[in-house]
C-alpha cells in the first residue's frame, strides 16, 4: 500500500498530466462547456488563495516574510519538495520570469510531525526556479499546521 507522500506525488503527477493535456487538446465543440474558474490559472477546482483549503493570498505571504508570520499562526518548519511541475500558463495570461510551479511538499514540524501539501509559486527568474523547485530540495517555510494549505517558502532562512 502507498504511503501518504507517495499518493501525493502520484496526485501532483497527475495533475500534471491532465493539465497538459487540457491545454493541449482541442477546443470542444460543445456550445455549454463551463468556463475555467477565474483566479486559478489551469486547475479550475482549485480553490483560490485565501478561501478555505485555497492557501495563503500573496499579501499573507508578504505579510509572513515580513515579520508578520506569529500574527497568520505561521511557525518556521522544513519541507522536502516531492514533486514539482511547471504551470502552463495560458498566452495573454501574465507570469512571472521564472515561471509559475506546482510543488507538492512533505512538511516537516519543529514536534516531530508532518504532513503532505501542495502550494503554488512563481518566480522571479529561471535561475531561482531551477534551484528550489527541484524534487528532493529541502526548503525552510512558515506553515499553519492547524490549516495545511497555508505555506510559504521563508526566503530569510533560504540557502
Amino acid at each position: 500500500m502507498p504511503t501518504n507522500r507517495e499518493l501525493a506525488k502520484q496526485y501532483s503527477q497527475h495533475e500534471a498530466e491532465q493539465l497538459a493535456a487540457q491545454l493541449g487538446s482541442a477546443p470542444q465543440a460543445s456550445s455549454t462547456a463551463a468556463a475555467p474558474a477565474a483566479g486559478v490559472v489551469g486547475d479550475a477546482h482549485r480553490p483560490v488563495p485565501g478561501a478555505s483549503a485555497g492557501g495563503l493570498t500573496p499579501e499573507q505571504a508578504a505579510a509572513a516574510l515580513s515579520g508578520g508570520a506569529a500574527g497568520l499562526g505561521l511557525q518556521p518548519a522544513t519541507a522536502r519538495v516531492l514533486a514539482a511541475h511547471e504551470v502552463a500558463v495560458p498566452q495573454g495570461t501574465p507570469n512571472a520570469p521564472g515561471g509559475t510551479f506546482d510543488l507538492t511538499l512533505d512538511v516537516s514540524l519543529s514536534a516531530g510531525a508532518g504532513y503532505s501539501t501542495r502550494m503554488r509559486v512563481s518566480f522571479s527568474t529561471p535561475e531561482k526556479a531551477a534551484a528550489i523547485a527541484r524534487v528532493g530540495r529541502d526548503l525552510p517555510v512558515l506553515v499553519n499546521p492547524s490549516a495545511p494549505d497555508q505555506v510559504a517558502i521563508d526566503t530569510a532562512r533560504l540557502i
